[in-house]
């Protein structure tokens, strides 16, 4: 295999979540659970269902947030990216961002910091507002410098094959 062979990037590029974060997630999911069910269940052979039954319902939207937590997924492709983080998932062209950074802290193994060309809404979940860079949660079980050097290509292939160049 050549260098050009080894060099050339995919069409399209998926990054589930690192397996590592999500088993403890799930080991996180399942002790709540088991912590809250067991509260149910003393609260109700103690003679009070009522709150059991509020327990109950604390254990169901406990389980529920945290099986919708469980996704965070990065799709690259030659238009941009899509980011899943929970129930929520955002599409960014690759012509809005200016660069692709690496920053040192956050789960795993570093972050990726998007550098947007112009102020756009955030990503965040359940924050809210404008912002002209953004973060992205996980590096997807890689350094978060590859991370950054891979969307950072991505964005060059894209650029030159739209003869947009690239944004000062």
């Amino acid at each position: 295999m050549n260098a050009d062979t080894e060099n050339k990037l995919p069409d399209v590029l998926v990054l589930p979540q690192d397996p590592s974060v999500r088993l403890v997630k799930q080991i996180g999911t399942a002790v709540g659970a088991m912590l809250i069910g067991g509260i149910a269940i003393l609260l109700f052979m103690a003679g009070q269902p009522g709150w059991a039954m509020l327990f109950l319902l604390l254990l169901a939207t406990w389980i529920i947030a945290f099986a919708i937590h469980l996704t965070e997924r990065l799709r690259l492709d030659r238009e941009g990216f899509d980011y899943r983080f929970g129930p929520r998932a955002w599409r960014c062209k690759w012509s809005e961002c200016k660069a692709f950074e690496a920053r040192e802290g956050g789960r795993g193994r570093g972050r990726v910091v998007i550098r947007f060309a112009e102020a756009r809404p955030v990503f965040g979940l359940l924050g809210s507002g404008i912002s002209s860079d953004e973060a992205l949660l996980t590096s997807f079980n890689m350094e978060a410098a590859k991370l950054a050097a891979i969307m950072n290509r991505f964005q060059e292939r894209a650029l030159a094959d739209s003869g947009a160049g690239t944004t000062p």
